[in-house]
């Protein structure tokens, strides 16, 4: 049932339109010590004339890791949805 129920969240997302979108920042605050380190990735994309800002975390296990991935999203760099 739960399976069903989260496909069932993902049918209106089919509509959405593909867009590309631009990093506008990456950081990785926690990318020290012990605790799990978590890259956070600001971005815009548009949608009919109308530009949204976003951002999405992506957690890694070594820091290090994190850092790295961090370091390569330079502003302006473009993302896809697809």
């Amino acid at each position: 049932m739960r399976a069903f129920d989260s496909a069932m969240h993902l049918v209106p997302s089919r509509k959405w339109p593909i867009v590309r979108a631009s990093v506008l920042s990456a950081d990785c605050p926690q990318a020290c010590g012990y605790r799990r380190a978590v890259v956070t990735v600001y971005y815009r994309y548009p949608v009919s004339g109308e530009k949204y800002d976003d951002t999405f975390e992506k957690p890694f296990i070594a820091p290090e890791s994190a850092k790295d991935y961090a370091e390569q999203l330079v502003k302006g760099w473009t993302l896809s949805s697809a």
